[in-house]
């Protein structure tokens, strides 16, 4: 079993219009697609960035953010694809507080 958690503050994330590239370097269209229905869009991204950070540091080894997206199921929890394949051998969850948002990520 190998456990990967990062932290980060939601005011790193800027505008979507303003760093654009940043955010379709980084996320999927259905990441984007997703967070950019929430009015607070920016916390929506700072939380699966941080999952993206965590499962990085569960796999031990260099994997773009690209090929690493983090969806929700109907019922709204978190789940990983990689590659666009679905990693049943991850247990993920993210959590936003105050000005933070913490991702945590397990191979099982």
């Amino acid at each position: 079993m190998e456990i990967g958690i990062d932290i980060q503050k939601i005011d790193a994330f800027k505008d979507f219009e303003e760093n654009k590239k940043f955010y379709e370097k980084v996320f999927s269209e259905r990441e984007i697609e997703y967070c950019m229905k929430r009015e607070g869009y920016k916390s929506c991204f700072c939380g699966k960035f941080c999952v993206k950070e965590a499962v990085i540091k569960a796999l031990n080894k260099k994997v773009s953010f690209s090929n690493i997206e983090v969806l929700n199921s109907e019922s709204g929890k978190p789940y990983v694809e990689i590659d666009s394949c679905r990693r049943n051998d991850f247990n993920v969850s993210l959590s936003h507080s105050g000005d933070v948002c913490v991702g945590v990520a397990i191979k099982v």
